[in-house]
């Protein structure tokens, strides 16, 4: 399976087709891959190769998206 559920019950703002980051590198209120790993007692590693071929891969470098890969399209 390569889906998963996000509660934003206390994001009343939240509506279907807002973007949703995951995970980042732990700045403006976002969550870091080591947070989320301890979290889920696990490490960075396992979490990124769980991600599978479907979600779309943006790399951001400075605050600016310098590429996306998207397999299926």
């Amino acid at each position: 399976m390569d889906q998963l559920m996000v509660d934003l019950t206390d994001i009343p703002e939240a509506k279907a087709g807002d973007e949703v980051i995951l995970y980042s590198n732990g700045e403006n209120n976002t969550m870091d891959l080591n947070t989320m790993a301890k979290l889920a007692g696990t490490n960075k590693n396992e979490i990124l190769s769980r991600i599978s071929r479907r979600v779309p891969k943006v790399y951001i470098r400075k605050g600016k998206v310098v590429k996306i890969i998207n397999y299926l399209k």
